[in-house]
C-alpha cells in the first residue's frame, strides 16, 4: 500500500528485524514492481544495540499440548528512527 502512495518519486522504509521475513518482504516487491521500498534487517526501538524478540513458530504461539514451546528467541540489531 505506502509503495503505491509514494508512487516512483517517493521511498519506502521496510524495519523487518526476522531475516526470513524481510526476504519476504523484499521479495513481493520485487514480484509487484515496486522498487521504490528499501528493506532494512533489523528492528527499531529508543536504544541502539542488541536485543531479543520472541518469536511464535505458529500464529498463537506458547505451548504444545505436551507442554513443548513453540516459540524461540533471536537476537538481532536495533537502531534508532529519529534524529537525536
Amino acid at each position: 500500500m505506502a509503495a503505491r502512495r509514494v508512487g516512483t518519486e517517493g521511498q519506502v522504509y521496510a524495519f523487518e528485524p526476522v531475516p526470513r521475513n524481510a526476504a519476504a518482504i523484499r521479495r513481493t516487491a520485487q514480484l509487484n514492481g515496486f522498487h521504490a521500498i528499501r528493506v532494512f534487517p533489523e528492528a527499531v526501538g529508543a536504544t541502539i544495540g542488541r536485543a531479543e524478540l520472541l518469536l511464535a513458530r505458529h500464529i498463537g504461539g506458547g505451548r504444545t499440548r505436551l507442554g513443548r514451546s513453540t516459540t524461540r528467541y533471536e537476537r538481532l540489531s536495533r537502531s534508532r528512527c529519529d534524529n537525536t
